[in-house]
């Protein structure tokens, strides 16, 4: 896995497995202090192997997380 950063966003590259790839999901951290269940899907994370996320200064907490599938 392979990170990068630029002043507004962050790269984020990773491989397949066996020729299966991972889904890539999201939870903005709107609640103080449970992350809960609400992870929300990437379109399209689940046949590309790389994602341009943005940074944004009004969300200063988001989570991402790759589940094999």
């Amino acid at each position: 896995m392979q990170f990068a950063s630029k002043p507004s966003r962050l790269r984020v590259k990773f491989v397949s497995l066996f020729g299966k790839l991972f889904g890539l999901f999201f939870h903005p951290f709107f609640q103080r202090f449970f992350l809960g269940t609400n992870w929300i899907s990437i379109p399209g994370s689940t046949t590309n192997t790389q994602f341009v996320a943005p940074l944004v200064p009004e969300n200063p907490s988001v989570f991402y997380r790759l589940i094999y599938q």
